[in-house]
């Protein structure tokens, strides 16, 4: 099995994925490549225009962020998500509601770089208030993390989710969202891996 891994230097739904492929040792079998998904080329690889994309040769193409994390598991050791099956499905959730933040931040930001005059203060504000109701989950979904980290002495694909996802709050909206002041367990869970090397390389602020 041989594929490619499409994705953007500062997306963190691709920085979710791309860590996945180091931390499941599928660095060999998938490549990653930088990819314009605003570009009428890369469509013909992603139609939806997006990305992150996972193109496996002569094999299926998978299309979104939590998908691809569980392609990248199976094709992989298998080791960024619990056997037992409850574990799994926990994990699966606190991803999902990682990704769910992401959605919410994406949204708000990319309608603050549309001109003025066709910005909608009640959809930006609807945006940002999802994303305040949803820490005191995302803080929950980070202490399960990080207990879960520390019994498998690794962190997990929900963990990578999380860390990212904070990270990329720090990052971004800095301004909007006071998360450390509501989600203790989620700024000291991306304190302490935030420097591993993985983490450090897919730094978006690097780009």
């Amino acid at each position: 099995m041989k594929g490619r891994l499409y994705g953007s230097l500062t997306s963190p739904y691709a920085r979710i994925t791309r860590l996945a492929r180091l931390r499941a040792d599928t660095a060999d079998l998938v490549s990653f490549e930088v990819a314009d998904p605003y570009s009428d080329t890369f469509r013909a690889t992603n139609p939806l225009g997006k990305v992150p994309a996972l193109i496996i040769d002569d094999g299926p193409s998978f299309l979104e962020t939590s998908l691809i994390v569980r392609a990248l598991n199976e094709f992989g050791d298998g080791s960024l998500f619990a056997q037992d099956t409850g574990k799994r499905l926990e994990a699966e959730a606190d991803l999902a509601l990682a990704r769910g933040i992401l959605d919410l931040g994406v949204a708000f930001l990319l309608e603050q770089r549309r001109p003025a005059a066709e910005r909608s203060a009640s959809w930006s504000e609807r945006r940002l208030k999802g994303i305040r109701a949803a820490l005191p989950a995302f803080d929950a979904a980070a202490e399960r993390q990080a207990r879960a980290a520390q019994a498998e002495e690794r962190l997990g694909a929900a963990g990578l989710a999380i860390v990212a996802t904070a990270d990329w709050l720090s990052f971004r909206l800095s301004e909007q969202i006071a998360w450390r002041e509501v989600c203790p367990a989620a700024a000291g869970l991306a304190a302490d891996y935030l420097g591993e090397e993985d983490l450090a390389a897919t730094d978006p602020r690097l780009a």
